[in-house]
């Protein structure tokens, strides 16, 4: 999702004769890996690239910050306040962000990448609000200019509402409150989504680099001409507020007043060629060539344009040719685990097979016991075994194996889905995601997410008064009662105790708890214990 936010503060005070005389300082933020569950974006690390070349070309002195945790955005941006103050009263300050936003309440806010889900209230904990921002610039650098873009709450974000896996609808930008001296530009309507399209970079970032780098024009004019771009070419709003200014000019008044002119006889193209001869910023260039396409001025320009294209098409190759080692890498490494594994196989035959004779043992003994049982005991069995079914779900862990009686009783539609999906063998080498020490231990999911399931259809609860305990076999589920598919979990202790009536309980461990309470703890485990092979057994 993104709203394309651009705020520019401006502290009046007495304009500086030289477009160049002021000290400039930016810091873009980008905003890009986040998880799959977030959302993933396109253009962040291509958006700071661009404005990082654009604003080089202008003077600044340029920071860049890519996928930054709440706590390296908050350092980042109290760095780049005292930056701007310790430049001194005529200082322009520059902080572009690229990357999720959100409202809430009536609030902005900056999604850092470290954010893990947008389930809960927690997401705006986790989160930078707009206003953090806008007020530390005012506060201790009340003297400078500040120009504040926030490229944010793109499309794609996965925000949802508690207790509903349904898109929340609540994604667009809220507006804030203006202030004396403070122009706030976003990219796109009140309310509405900022497109994240593009292949070298988003189009509000591709637009404001073009027009940033004009000389002659006033950054309010500027905005506004980026706001009409933009427009025109993807149908995009752009939104604009702003009270009393002064007037700056990123890329000077004019040329006659350029600090950088040669001489009073120099032509225009001479002295413009003066001014961006040592950029690095390909637009500027372009721009050039052609307001100076009949100069010999315009062949230094496109000699140079294409000495940048060069270096630029050889750091291209540097970072393929890198990929491309590091895949070879992940493919030699494969190949060498596929013949370890390989070696090990008949070992691995050798551990089942010792398996099945304890397995055999064990069932002797049982039989042996069996025997020994008074005819009282014998009588409660006869009378247990009407309502509590004798099939077992038996699970060949990485630690050893887990009898499971099943509990139709409770829960005859859970228990015949799990009954079905282990008939087709879907439990096998499936892994447990999520193991909390003395609480539980959670599988079922093919893909270690949390988020997945089977291809059978959701399951209504069939909760009971049953209470959970060490041992008991629950169904997991989202906050959604009827959403149990094919995730389950055993408990380790009475912790579980609390679940009693929210989960559906459908079975419990009558052998091998030792086994369960070995598997790997964590969320997810660093290297985590799988279900070898589930099988249901019959008596």
């Amino acid at each position: 999702m993104r709203v394309a936010i651009a705020l520019l503060l401006f502290l009046l005070f007495p304009c500086a004769t030289s477009a160049q005389a002021e000290s400039r300082i930016a810091l873009l933020i980008a905003n890009q890996a986040y998880s799959k569950e977030i959302g993933q974006l396109t253009n962040p690390y291509n958006d700071a690239a661009l404005l990082e070349r654009t604003l080089k070309g202008l003077g600044f002195e340029v920071a860049v910050e890519r996928d930054a945790s709440l706590g390296a955005l908050t350092r980042a941006v109290n760095a780049y306040a005292r930056r701007v103050r310790e430049a001194g009263p005529s200082a322009v300050g520059f902080f572009y962000y690229s990357g999720h936003g959100a409202a809430d309440a009536g609030m902005n806010y900056l999604i850092p990448t470290d954010v893990k889900t947008t389930e809960t209230s927690e997401l705006w904990d986790q989160s930078l609000r707009l206003t953090e921002i806008t007020r530390k610039l005012k506060t201790e650098a009340a003297n400078a200019t500040h120009f504040v873009v926030f490229d944010a709450c793109r499309n794609s974000l996965k925000l949802t509402k508690k207790g509903s896996r349904a898109l929340a609808q609540s994604k667009g930008f809220v507006p804030v409150v203006q202030e004396s001296g403070m122009l706030i530009a976003y990219a796109t309507a009140e309310g509405e989504l900022a497109s994240d399209v593009g292949v070298e970079a988003g189009p509000y970032a591709r637009v404001l680099a073009e027009e940033i780098v004009k000389p002659g024009v006033e950054a309010v004019t500027m905005f506004r001409r980026v706001q009409v771009r933009v427009r025109s070419a993807i149908g995009q709003e752009p939104w604009l507020g702003f009270s009393a200014l002064s007037e700056v000019h990123f890329a000077g008044l004019n040329l006659e007043k350029d600090p950088y002119k040669s001489t009073p006889q120099a032509s225009e193209a001479e002295r413009a060629w003066e001014w961006v001869k040592d950029t690095t910023n390909q637009a500027v260039l372009e721009n050039f060539i052609k307001q100076f396409s009949n100069t010999e001025y315009s062949d230094r320009a496109r000699s140079r344009l294409g000495e940048l294209k060069k270096q630029e098409q050889v750091a291209r190759e540097e970072a393929k040719r890198k990929l491309e080692t590091e895949a070879e890498k992940k493919r030699l490494a494969d190949e060498a685990e596929r013949k370890r594994l390989a070696a090990l196989k008949s070992e691995e035959d050798r551990r089942l097979e010792a398996e099945a004779r304890a397995r055999a043992r064990e069932e002797a003994e049982r039989k042996r016991l069996a025997s020994l049982k008074t005819e009282d005991d014998r009588k409660k069995e006869a009378i247990g075994s009407k309502s509590v079914s004798n099939d077992t779900l038996v699970l060949e862990l990485s630690s050893g194996k887990v009898v499971i009686r099943l509990r139709p009783d409770l829960a005859p539609k859970h228990v015949e889905q799990i009954k079905r999906l282990t008939a087709e063998g879907f439990y096998n080498g499936i892994v447990f995601h999520r193991v909390i020490a003395g609480f539980m231990a959670q599988t079922g999911d093919p893909t270690a997410t949390g988020t997945g399931g089977s291809k059978l259809p959701n399951l209504p609860a069939e909760f009971t008064q049953e209470e959970y305990k060490r041992g008991s076999v629950g169904m997991a589920r989202t906050t959604d009662p009827n959403s149990a598919n094919s995730q389950f979990f055993i408990c380790f202790g009475t912790t579980c105790r609390p679940l009693t009536g929210q989960y559906t309980l459908w079975g419990e461990v009558i052998e091998g708890m030792e086994n369960v309470d070995k598997i790997a703890k964590g969320e997810p485990p660093p290297k985590p214990d799988k279900i070898v092979r589930a099988t249901i057994v019959s008596k």
